[in-house]
C-alpha cells in the first residue's frame, strides 16, 4: 500500500505564523514602551514650563548646606520636634528635614513613622487625631509639630527650606505648608515626580534608590536627585557630571560613613546638599 509521505514545509507553517505574530506582539510591545515614554516627556516638559534655572537654585553648595535630618543633629535626631527646628536654626542650619504623616483626620504630623512616634512619646496605640498627637510629648518635654505649625515657624525664619518626604498627597501638604517656593519635596516614581510639579510643588526631588533609578534621572533629566552616600560613591564619575550638569544632588545616609570627611570631600564638586545628622554648619571651618 502507497503512504504518503510526510511533508516537513506544512509544519512550519504554523511555526513561521507563530513567529510572526511573537514578532508583531513585541513590536506592538515596543511602539506602546516608546509612545508612553514620549507622553511622559511631554507632561514633564510641559510641568517644568516656566520653571528656568530657578529650580536648580540649591545646586550651588555652601559649608551653610547642611540638612538637618530629622528635625535636628544630637539629642534632636528624628524627634521631629519644635525644639529641634529651634535648635537647627541656632546651629546654622538653612535645610531642616521633617518627616510628615497623615493623621487619620486628615492633618499632617511631623514623626518619622508611627512606631518612633509612640516610642518617643509613651503612647501604647496611634493617636487617631491630629489634636490627640498633639497633646503627646517627645521624650517627656519636647512639643510635636503639625504641617500648620511648620508654616508658622517657616513664616517666622524666612531663611530655612523645608526638605520632607513620605508625602504623597501634595495637595494637602500645599494646603497646610502652603510655601512652595520654600520646601524640597523627595518623590519616589516619575509618575510622583510629574504629578508634584503638576499640583505645585516647585523643588520636587527625585529619590534614586538603586541603578535603574539613576538611569531614569539620567534619562529624564531631572534637575534635583537625592541618593544614598553608599550608591553616590559607586557611582561618583556620574555624580561629578550630573553636578557639572548643574543637577542638585543631595546624599543622604552618611551616618555609615565618616560624615565630616564627606563632606569635605564632596560637597560643592559633586554632592549639593548633604542630610546630617550629626555636624552642624557651626561646627564646620
Amino acid at each position: 500500500m502507497f503512504r504518503a509521505t510526510k511533508q516537513p514545509g506544512k509544519r512550519l507553517i504554523p511555526l513561521l505564523i507563530l513567529c510572526l505574530l511573537a514578532a508583531a506582539g513585541t513590536y506592538s510591545a515596543w511602539d506602546a514602551l516608546s509612545r508612553s515614554k514620549q507622553r511622559y516627556k511631554a507632561g514633564l516638559a510641559a510641568a517644568l514650563e516656566n520653571r528656568g534655572d530657578d529650580i536648580r537654585r540649591f545646586h550651588q553648595a555652601s559649608s551653610g548646606n547642611l540638612i538637618a535630618h530629622g528635625g535636628g543633629v544630637g539629642p534632636y535626631l528624628y524627634t521631629n520636634s519644635a525644639e529641634a527646628f529651634a535648635d537647627s536654626q541656632a546651629r546654622g542650619f538653612s535645610f531642616v528635614e521633617f518627616d510628615l504623616l497623615v493623621t487619620a483626620d486628615r492633618h499632617l504630623l511631623a514623626a518619622h513613622d508611627w512606631d518612633m512616634f509612640c516610642q518617643f512619646t509613651g503612647s501604647r496605640g496611634t493617636p487617631g487625631t491630629l489634636d490627640a498627637a498633639l497633646q503627646l510629648k517627645i521624650n517627656g518635654n519636647q512639643t510635636p509639630l503639625s504641617g500648620r505649625m511648620i508654616h508658622e515657624l517657616m513664616l517666622q525664619h524666612p531663611e530655612m527650606v523645608l526638605v520632607t518626604d513620605k508625602v504623597s498627597d501634595f495637595e494637602l501638604l500645599l494646603q497646610e505648608i502652603p510655601l512652595p517656593q520654600r520646601m524640597i519635596v523627595e518623590v519616589f516614581s516619575p509618575q510622583d515626580y510629574v504629578r508634584a510639579l503638576k499640583a505645585g510643588i516647585w523643588y520636587p526631588a527625585f529619590c534614586i534608590s538603586h541603578s535603574i533609578a539613576l538611569q531614569q534621572a539620567i534619562e529624564h533629566q531631572y534637575p534635583i536627585i537625592t541618593i544614598s552616600a553608599v550608591l553616590f560613591l559607586e557611582h561618583l564619575d556620574t555624580m561629578r557630571q550630573l553636578h557639572h550638569q548643574k543637577v542638585c544632588i543631595m546624599v543622604y545616609g552618611t551616618e555609615e560613613l565618616d560624615c565630616r570627611q564627606f563632606i569635605r570631600e564632596h560637597l560643592g564638586t559633586s554632592a549639593s546638599l548633604i542630610y546630617t545628622s550629626t555636624i552642624s554648619p557651626s561646627d564646620l571651618p
